[in-house]
């Protein structure tokens, strides 16, 4: 079963998905400080969206997707980027980079929730996953001291934002996979991420408080330190271009238990990089919390591929 994920080319990979979107987060905390989330996140993707459809379009030569193919994989792209990757980058600024990490390794569990709500019926050891993933959520939301200073009271409040990003995530995968559109994977990443990116950025228009951030002002971008505009590049090559373009190259190459294994280790990569790079604490709480869910995700990846 696991012949096809023995290559040099695609452990390279699964690596690179560990640190790159494992630093993704710790990146993200220091960005959203002197740009507003959402069209961090809106015009990040879109830009990585158009290039990635390109990159399909040219080297799979695949036709231009019709209108019904692109409300399919569009309507997975409002889910997973537009709502899943903008309250992501929104919480951002209310709490430590691990926390957000370790809440979006819930991923899996939604996922079986999600089947096991369309007919197919988890075993004991990914129950038991699911009771673990979900202890250690609720024993979080008693740790508001982990908010960063100043944003308490958006604690809460973060956790809901952080659950609904991985509820959507997990409904779009679900429905991207029932499409089943015949394109590379680079075109679908690239359907999904102009979509998504596009809600973000019409969202962040209508919605989005810009003076805050001095937007207003002629030359906005000088305005911005040298490790912001660093930081939203590195996002936007290393995290989205690069990333699911690397995701969707190796989802069709490597069993996907083994890719998989990214949604625990981000966590642990986020955790190390938010303390080395932005001196986030280690709170206990969070890691016990932590622990329950990574744990959770373990048995839920093992259970399945039981199954």
């Amino acid at each position: 079963m696991f012949k096809k994920s023995n290559s040099l080319g695609i452990w390279l990979a699964i690596f690179y998905l560990y640190i790159a979107w494992g630093s993704t987060y710790v990146v993200l905390r220091v960005v959203v400080q002197e740009i507003p989330p959402i069209l961090t996140s809106g015009s990040r993707n879109f830009l990585a969206g158009f290039i990635l459809f390109m990159i399909g379009k040219f080297s799979s030569k695949d036709k231009f997707p019709e209108p019904k193919e692109w409300l399919k994989s569009g309507f997975a792209g409002i889910l997973m980027v537009g709502i899943g990757n903008g309250f992501v980058s929104q919480v951002a600024k209310w709490v430590p980079s691990g926390f957000s990490a370790l809440m979006s390794s819930l991923v899996p569990a939604w996922l079986v929730l999600l089947q096991w709500f369309w007919g197919k019926k988890p075993n004991l050891i990914i129950i038991l996953g699911l009771i673990l993933g979900f202890l250690g959520v609720a024993s979080l939301s008693f740790s508001n001291h982990i908010a960063l200073a100043g944003y308490e009271n958006k604690f809460f409040l973060g956790i809901c934002l952080l659950l609904a990003s991985t509820l959507t995530w997990a409904w779009g995968v679900m429905l991207q996979t029932r499409a089943a559109l015949p394109y590379s994977s680079f075109t679908i990443s690239g359907m999904q991420l102009l979509v998504g990116g596009s809600f973000s950025l019409i969202f962040s228009f209508l919605f989005e408080d810009f003076s805050a951030y001095h937007i207003q002002n002629t030359g906005y971008f000088l305005h911005l330190s040298t490790k912001v505009v660093f930081g939203y590049f590195y996002l936007t090559i290393f995290g989205s271009i690069l990333g699911f373009g690397v995701f969707s190259w190796v989802s069709q190459k490597a069993n996907p238990t083994l890719v998989s294994t990214y949604t625990y280790v981000n966590p642990l990569v986020t955790i190390v990089l938010g303390n080395l790079l932005l001196g986030e604490a280690f709170h206990l709480s969070m890691i016990l919390s932590g622990g329950l869910i990574i744990i959770s995700v373990i048995l839920i990846t093992l259970g399945k591929n039981k199954s």
